[in-house]
């Protein structure tokens, strides 16, 4: 006996079989490659983003050794002038008096080196320490004692009672690179701590910057005193140095370790 096992089911037929086949191979393809696409984007834009920071930290390394070169390039002239120049007395005669006389140039090369450390360490800390952490005033006024040693190296002071222009700008830019300096230190130093990469560094910088801050109480005391003013200016420069110093070593370590993140090269 035949069992009625009802109708068969429909098939399609088989052109339409291999159509739809076909169709959806070419869709399984295009998504495929459109991921292909994203993905291959995404690591050009990774790959992107590595090389400019890589740039950015080779550039920040670069920075923080001119700063400490042109550190040195003040003290070495310095230190030479004190010996080369007996008729100034550090201990009432400001260190600008050596511009002024035999061997006047070695000061001038000092101020220039100075200037451009300064200049060095406020463009190496923009690019180094995070947007949250910038004090924007504290490095417009480090950048602009940079620009005010420049000055006061290129125009000399005046020595005796008779005024000229070159004195007057240089007390001029003498004032704002004396004054503006130690609130710049503390502006930058207290932004440290906003970005973990130099949230160490915060308090060393802070207690050096406290240190500038009262060199410079001293000195003003010496001026008006009229005692001391040469030995008490000459040991708030000093502590300045310290702190450009010490922020230019911490720059080039933080420069050092953002390079050892990065892979040896970007494919």
């Amino acid at each position: 006996l035949l069992l009625d096992q009802g109708s068969l089911p429909y098939q399609l037929p088989a052109a339409r079989q291999e159509r739809l086949a076909g169709s959806s191979a070419r869709e399984g393809v295009w998504v495929m490659a459109t991921k292909l696409t994203d993905t291959n984007q995404a690591s050009t834009t990774m790959e992107s983003q590595g090389s400019s920071r890589m740039t950015m930290s080779r550039v920040t390394m670069v920075l923080a050794l001119l700063t400490i070169v042109g550190i040195a390039d003040f003290l070495l002239n310095v230190a030479v002038l004190h010996f080369l120049r007996p008729d100034v007395n550090p201990m009432l005669d400001p260190m600008s008096n050596y511009a002024v006389g035999p061997y006047g140039f070695l000061l001038t090369a000092a101020d220039i080196g100075l200037g451009l450390a300064a200049l060095a360490l406020t463009f190496g800390l923009y690019l180094s320490i995070a947007p949250p952490g910038r004090s924007y005033v504290g490095l417009f006024l480090l950048g602009l004692y940079g620009v005010s040693v420049l000055l006061a190296g290129i125009f000399p002071i005046d020595v005796g009672g008779e005024a000229t222009t070159f004195g007057t700008i240089h007390n001029i830019v003498g004032n704002i690179s004396f004054f503006g300096f130690p609130i710049a230190v503390i502006l930058l130093s207290l932004g440290m701590g906003k970005d973990e990469r130099w949230r160490s560094f915060r308090r060393s910088a802070l207690a050096l910057s406290m240190v500038i801050v009262l060199t410079v109480i001293l000195t003003i005391v010496g001026s008006n005193l009229g005692m001391g003013y040469g030995v008490t200016q000459r040991i708030a420069n000093v502590a300045a140095l310290v702190w450009m110093l010490a922020v230019a070593l911490h720059l080039r370590s933080v420069a050092q370790g953002a390079l050892a993140q990065q892979p040896s090269r970007v494919r």
